[in-house]
This record gives C-alpha cells, sequence and structure tokens, in this order.
C-alpha cells in the first residue's frame, strides 16, 4: 500500500475510534476500497466493527454480506481479535477454599 493510499485511509477513522477498532475496520475499507461504493462501504466497515467488537447484529442481508466481505480479509489481525475476544468471555471459575 502507498503512502498516499494510507493516508487516503487515515482521513476516514472516527476520533472515538480504539486503536484496535480502526486497524481492523482499516484493514476492512482497505481490502474493499475497489469493490464497493465509498458511502456503502464505509457503512458496511462500521457495521463490521459493530459486529466483531460490540456484538451487534444486522438483518440477515446485511450479515451475509458481511460474512462474505470477513472473509477475504487477509492478515492475522481479525483472528487475534477474535481469539482475544472469546478469552474474555470465557467464564473463569475460582477454587472454592
Amino acid at each position: 500500500m502507498t503512502d498516499e493510499m494510507d493516508e487516503d485511509l487515515d482521513r476516514y477513522r472516527h476520533t472515538h475510534e480504539s486503536n484496535t477498532e480502526w486497524k481492523l475496520r482499516r484493514q476492512f475499507i482497505a481490502a474493499h476500497h475497489d469493490a464497493l461504493e465509498r458511502n456503502r462501504l464505509l457503512c458496511l466497515a462500521n457495521c463490521f466493527i459493530n459486529v466483531e467488537c460490540y456484538g451487534c447484529t444486522y438483518p440477515e442481508p446485511v450479515m451475509l454480506e458481511l460474512k462474505r466481505l470477513t472473509m477475504e480479509l487477509q492478515g492475522n489481525e481479525l483472528q487475534d481479535h477474535r481469539q482475544l475476544q472469546a478469552s474474555r468471555r470465557a467464564v473463569k471459575f475460582v477454587k472454592e477454599s
């Protein structure tokens, strides 16, 4: 990815976004910027973060489109994020003393 494209993508970062959210959303935008119209891409990128980070759900057609687009992502960021989320949701028991 060129420096010019990096700067272009960085303009889409929200001020409230954490570094993790931005890294995932940026990856999504970069992967699909040629395939989708800009407004649709940014909308789906926000939905992607809401699903991955906050457990939101959307109507089935949107979820299917997100699933298809997410399968095309390359790199370990998403897999690492999912593993971290799963470990945080795991119930941990303390032995009785």
